[in-house]
C-alpha cells in the first residue's frame, strides 16, 4: 500500500487549505500556505468562485507535485516514512517581489487590504529591494531612508510592519538565511493635514502643463473635487454615473471600508472626466505622486507637499469652511466614523487661532 496525498479545506475551521500524506491510518497535514477567501468555493482540490483563483490553483499543483516527488523517492527506496515529508513553496517565482506579490494573492484578505499590500511590496521595490538577495539590512536601510522623504513616519512604520511579515515568511519557508535585523525607524508623529486653500487650487488649475504631468495634476483635482481616495477615483467608469433630476452621481462603496457613498460631481469633476474618457486610471499611485512633485515645483513660493490625498483633504477642508456642516461632510467622504471628519474641522480651528495670534501682533 502506498501513502495516499490528498489536500484538505478548513480542517480547523479557519479556511485553510493544507496537503495530508495518509499512510496505514496515520496521516500528516502540512500547510500549502494557500487561504480560500470567503465567498469562494473549494471543490475536487480546486480553487473557485474568485478572481485569484488561477494563482491559488497553480500554488495547490506545485504543492502536489513536490509530494509526489517525495513519495516517488520513497518508492525507490521501498521505504516509507511520513515525517519525510515535507513541503515549503517558493511559488515558482525567480524574485522576491513576484513572490510576495503572489503570496498575497494566497492570503485570505479583503480586496482593499490586498491593494494595499502590493502597493507596498511595490514601493519597496522601487526602492530597491527586488530579489531574496537584497534583503539585507544595508539595503533596507536605503530604502527606509527613501520612503521617509515621501511618507509621514508612522505610516513608514506601519509599511516596515507589513513588508516585514513577508520577510519573515520567506526566511519560514527556507529562501533567505537571516533577516534584516538594526533598521532604523524615522521617530515622530504625523505631520498636519495638508491641504489647498481656494487660491492655491486655483494655482494648480491655472498652471500650463504637458503629458503625464498634466494628468497627474487632473487626477489630483479630481481628488479635490470630489473627496475621493486614488483607489477610488480610478475605478470609475462611464456606466458608473447615474443621472438625478438632470445632475450626475456616482453611487458606489469605497474600496477601502466597502462603506457606500453617493457623489454628486460637479462640474469641474465632470470637465476632467470627459477629457479623459471617463477613465482616470491613468498611472499609479506612486507615479502620479512622483509628477505631482514636478507640478509643485512650478509654483513659485509654494512649500505644500502635493499628494494623491492631499486633494481629499482639500475636498474637506473646503467643504467645512463653505459651511457645509460637518455630519453632511462626513457622508460625502464616507467616512465609517464621524470621529475622523472631525480631524478636519480641528485643523480649520488652528488655522483660525493662528489668525488670531497673528492680529494680536498688529
Amino acid at each position: 500500500m502506498l501513502p495516499k496525498i490528498t489536500l484538505v479545506f478548513d480542517r480547523k475551521k479557519n479556511r485553510k487549505v493544507e496537503a495530508c500524506v495518509y499512510y496505514k491510518g496515520k496521516r500528516r497535514y502540512l500547510t500549502t500556505g494557500i487561504s480560500v477567501p470567503e465567498g469562494a468555493t473549494f471543490k475536487d482540490g480546486l480553487v473557485g468562485g474568485c478572481h485569484t483563483a488561477p494563482t491559488l490553483n497553480k500554488v495547490l499543483s506545485t504543492a502536489t507535485n513536490i509530494l509526489m516527488g517525495q513519495l516517488q523517492e520513497q518508492v525507490q527506496k521501498d521505504k516509507f516514512d511520513l515525517s519525510a515529508f515535507s513541503l515549503v513553496l517558493a511559488f515558482n517565482t525567480e524574485s522576491f517581489k513576484e513572490w510576495a506579490l503572489t503570496r498575497c494573492d494566497t492570503m485570505n484578505l479583503r480586496p482593499g487590504t490586498r491593494s494595499h499590500y502590493k502597493n507596498i511590496i511595490m514601493r519597496f521595490a522601487e526602492k530597491g529591494i527586488r530579489d531574496f538577495s537584497d534583503i539585507t539590512t544595508l539595503k533596507m536601510q536605503k530604502a527606509v531612508d527613501s520612503l521617509s522623504k515621501e511618507i509621514t513616519p508612522p505610516t513608514l512604520r506601519s509599511y516596515h510592519t507589513v513588508y516585514m511579515g513577508f520577510i519573515r515568511a520567506a526566511k519560514t519557508a527556507r529562501l533567505i538565511s537571516s533577516l534584516p535585523d538594526g533598521v532604523k525607524l524615522p521617530k515622530g508623529k504625523s505631520k498636519d493635514i495638508s491641504y489647498l486653500t481656494r487660491e492655491e487650487l486655483a494655482m494648480v488649475e491655472g498652471l500650463e502643463l504637458e503629458g503625464r504631468v498634466a494628468d497627474a495634476r487632473d487626477m489630483f483635482l479630481f481628488a479635490c473635487y470630489t473627496g475621493l481616495a486614488y483607489s477610488d477615483l480610478t475605478k470609475i467608469k462611464k456606466e458608473d454615473i447615474v443621472f438625478v433630476e438632470g445632475k450626475p452621481y456616482i453611487i458606489d462603496k469605497r474600496k477601502k471600508t466597502q462603506s457606500r457613498y453617493k457623489l454628486r460631481l460637479l462640474p469641474k469633476a465632470m470637465e476632467i472626466l470627459e477629457r479623459h474618457g471617463f477613465n482616470l486610471e491613468l498611472m499609479t499611485n506612486s507615479t502620479a505622486n512622483h509628477d505631482l512633485e514636478k507640478v509643485t515645483a512650478k509654483m513659485v513660493g509654494f512649500r505644500k507637499h502635493l499628494t494623491m490625498h492631499v486633494g481629499r483633504h482639500t475636498f474637506a477642508t473646503l467643504a467645512l469652511s463653505a459651511g457645509v456642516r460637518i455630519e453632511t461632510v462626513s457622508r460625502m467622504l464616507a467616512h465609517s466614523d464621524i470621529k475622523t471628519t472631525q480631524i478636519y474641522a480641528k485643523v480649520l480651528q488652528k488655522d483660525v487661532d493662528e489668525g488670531f495670534d497673528i492680529l494680536e501682533k498688529i
